[in-house]
């Protein structure tokens, strides 16, 4: 990337990586940017709309954190 573009980069949290259960219809998702920044977003929808990603089943909320914050 150009510097220019680096010093007006605005987050696009677009990939969605992982998904752990919050409520029926709740989830935690962990979303990446196209730098590379990763952030734990709370998607909240109604009964007949799916969720960007599959939920991953039994996933704790360190194991999200420790996802979110790797360095890769």
């Amino acid at each position: 990337m150009s510097i220019i573009s680096k010093v007006f980069h605005v987050h696009s949290f677009s990939l969605p990586i992982v998904s752990m259960y919050v409520s029926f219809n709740c989830r935690d998702i962990v979303y990446k940017c196209s730098c590379g920044r990763t952030k734990i977003i709370r998607v909240c929808l109604p009964f007949d709309v799916p969720f960007p990603v599959k939920t991953t089943a039994l996933i704790k909320k360190s194991e999200l954190k420790k996802i979110a914050n790797s360095p890769d």
